[in-house]
Order: structure tokens, then C-alpha cells, then sequence
């Protein structure tokens, strides 16, 4: 189990960017993307990667993100006009952060976007998976906390593209989901796309914890099973 530094602020659970780190030294990816950058404390855990790139229209960075190249644009300008085979020296993507817009249209989207430049053998992690309520996770913004719809992306992603592996960690506060089993050959039709996003625009959200959970098949934050469940790499 990964130590918690915040215990009694939050139970027992660690903080998802325990994770993350514990994610980049076991994973030890070349190459690494992260959508979504606001002040840059999750982009500084991937510091030790040969490839650091960063994607988000109006970034906030507060701290050291050294070598890590940001692009100030949206995720879907950067992957329709940048050259990524250049940008990361013709190697695949090894492991992407996605944690931008939160409504799970684009999160979707840009899970697609990263897959085709990965491989087989690459992590795809996800923030803000685990829904609190309705309100904290309605598309429109009212609270200072808010997880938008990113949950739907989940159910979505599985009838898409069943082949994936997907599963929600049980992380603070909302939940770091990890996708494997990657197909970078995967096309997913747009009409398709379109209109798998209709059908879940307005599922609800499950009233008990219990069917939240399920929704998102969250999981403990038990590492060895998490290592497991992970890819291995030559």
C-alpha cells in the first residue's frame, strides 16, 4: 500500500499524486504527455522522463517543470496541427495524464488522440473518475470543487473499445483511473463517437456509493495488485 501523507484529512486513502509518482518510478516512461497542466505539480513528477510534454490553453505553472516542453493550446489543436512524431523523437508515448476539460466528451477524445501515438505496452491514467455526488459532477460548474461528467467517459470508453482495460483506483480525492491494454490501430468511427456520446450525455449518475463505484470499477489503492494489473515492459 502506498504511504498517505494526509492521513486524517483523508481517512486512509493517498492523494492521487502518490500515485502518479509511484506510477513514473515504477513505469520509468521515455516519453510522457499530460493534458491539462494548471500549476504544474503533476507535470514535475515526470521530470525524470526523456520526453516531458505538457498541453493546456492558459497554464498557471507555479513550480519547477524544467525540461518539460508546454504547449499553450487546446488538446485537440495540439494533436490536429503539432508534429508529435518530431516532438517525441518517433518513439511512442510511454505514459499520458489526462486531467483537462472535465466533461467526459473530451476527455474521451483525447484518450483516442493519445492512444493512436502509444503503444500496446503504454498507461493511460485519467483524473476525477469517481464522481462525489450530482452536483459536484453536473456539466455545468457551480461549486469551487468539481469533477464535471468525467465519470461517463468510463462506460463509454468500455463500449467503444471493450478490449481496454480500465479500472478507477481509489485515490484522493476523485480517483486516478488507469487504462491499459492499448491498441494504437484502434479507429474508432465518428458517427460511432457521436453517438455514444448522445447516449450517455444524460445517464444519471448512481445515487449510492456503491453503484458510483461500480460505474467507475474502482478499485483499492492496493499497489503490488496495481503492478500487476500493469503492462510489462521490455
Amino acid at each position: 500500500m502506498i504511504a498517505s501523507e494526509l492521513a486524517g484529512q483523508t481517512a486512509t486513502k493517498p492523494h492521487y499524486y502518490q500515485l502518479l509518482s509511484a506510477l513514473h518510478a515504477h513505469l520509468r516512461p521515455s516519453n510522457y504527455i499530460e493534458i491539462g497542466v494548471y500549476k504544474g505539480e503533476s507535470l514535475n513528477l515526470a521530470l525524470g522522463s526523456d520526453v516531458v510534454v505538457g498541453v493546456d490553453p492558459a497554464p498557471i505553472i507555479q513550480v519547477d517543470v524544467g525540461k518539460a516542453r508546454v504547449f499553450e493550446m487546446t488538446s485537440d489543436d495540439f494533436f490536429a496541427k503539432m508534429d508529435l512524431g518530431q516532438i517525441f523523437a518517433g518513439r511512442p508515448i510511454d505514459f499520458a495524464f489526462i486531467d483537462g476539460l472535465h466533461l467526459f466528451e473530451y476527455t474521451l477524445r483525447d484518450f483516442f488522440n493519445v492512444q493512436k501515438h502509444s503503444a500496446r505496452s503504454s498507461v493511460v491514467a485519467a483524473h476525477d473518475c469517481y464522481a462525489w455526488d450530482e452536483v459536484t459532477s453536473s456539466r455545468e460548474r457551480v461549486t469551487d470543487f468539481w469533477t464535471g461528467d468525467v465519470w461517463r467517459m468510463i462506460p463509454a470508453l468500455q463500449q467503444l473499445q471493450p478490449g481496454l482495460e480500465v479500472r478507477t483506483v481509489d485515490v484522493h480525492p476523485t480517483g486516478l483511473c488507469l487504462i491499459t491494454n492499448l491498441d494504437p490501430d484502434f479507429n474508432v468511427d465518428q458517427a460511432l463517437f457521436d453517438a455514444t456520446v448522445e447516449q450517455y450525455m444524460n445517464t444519471r449518475l448512481p445515487s449510492t456509493p456503491e453503484g458510483r463505484a461500480q460505474v467507475c470499477n474502482l478499485v483499492a489503492c492496493d499497489w503490488p495488485r496495481i503492478v500487476e494489473s500493469l503492462p510489462r515492459r521490455n
